[in-house]
């Protein structure tokens, strides 16, 4: 992925692989996990885990700042809304050159900027999403990528 933006076929074929069995993801587990690999990557990020609407993990790293908080937030309920990944949901709107503003969304609820990831269930469903913030949306969006591939496995 580098520094370059991933295509939208590559980041909704990342989707595909990244289901999970709703009532097999405990959210303490799931939070904690994440938190563990932010630990371990050393990275300042504040993490969100939010499942049916509701925020039900929420941690702030060494490093992270108080506004990372409202941005996490902001990435996890694009991710939760759209069904996709917030990173996915900023580059379809870019290719297709709709404004955020057409949805009738408030802006300083919702932030289409990468770091935003949705939970979804076998049947591509969305139950639930991911969020981080402190680092940049490329970054942020890989390494949510990669921590839902390792609690999958």
């Amino acid at each position: 992925m580098g520094n370059q933006f991933p295509s939208l076929e590559e980041l909704l074929a990342e989707e595909e692989t990244l289901t999970l069995n709703p009532s097999q993801v405990d959210p303490l587990r799931l939070g904690a996990f994440v938190s563990q690999r932010i630990l371990e990557s050393n990275q300042p990020l504040c993490l969100v885990v939010r499942l049916y609407g509701r925020t039900v993990y929420q941690v702030a790293h060494p490093g992270s700042e108080s506004i990372n908080d409202l941005w996490m937030l902001r990435k996890a309920r694009v991710a939760e809304l759209f069904g996709h990944s917030s990173l996915y949901v900023r580059l379809e709107h870019e290719a297709s050159g709709r404004p955020y503003e057409s949805h009738g969304l408030n802006l300083e609820e919702f932030a289409f900027f990468g770091g935003g990831y949705p939970l979804k269930d076998l049947q591509g469903r969305t139950f639930g999403s991911l969020g981080v913030s402190g680092t940049l949306q490329l970054p942020e969006h890989k390494f949510l990528v990669d921590v839902l591939t390792a609690f999958k496995a």
